[in-house]
């Protein structure tokens, strides 16, 4: 006598631990991504940053002052020995997208400014999320 066997429907144990591996395998390089362009981001800001602060110092050295805003460093703002442009334009972008943050608080010191982005989440204090020049 001859058993027929009856067809279930649903997946092996095989089918379903290829699957696992392929979504497993997926969502690896997914993270891997992110990670990596995470980094690129913060990578650019840094870069933006020390571009910014160099230009920062070029201008201080010309006029003998600091600027009072980044707009300063793209046009004249009437002040002798300007000798910029020193940006393209006085709204240079971190790799978020987001306005590169200027503060001067002096025009003497070591500390006579602020020039940071506000790094991934936009938000927080010097010490935990801001990305300093």
């Amino acid at each position: 006598m001859m058993h027929m066997r009856t067809m279930q429907p649903g997946f092996s144990l095989t089918e379903l631990m290829v699957y696992l591996m392929i979504v497993g395998i997926l969502a690896g390089g997914i993270f891997g991504i992110t990670k990596f362009i995470g980094r690129a981001r913060r990578s650019t800001t840094e870069s933006v940053l020390r571009t910014v602060n160099s230009n920062i110092i070029m201008y201080r050295d010309d006029t003998g002052m600091y600027p009072n805003t980044l707009d300063d460093l793209a046009v004249n703002p009437g002040v002798k020995n300007w000798k910029g442009p020193y940006l393209d334009n006085g709204n240079p972008r971190d790799g978020w997208g987001e306005p590169i943050e200027y503060i001067l608080k002096s025009q003497k010191g070591k500390d006579a400014y602020d020039l940071f982005s506000y790094g991934p989440n936009k938000e927080g204090s010097p010490e935990q999320e801001w990305i300093r020049a």
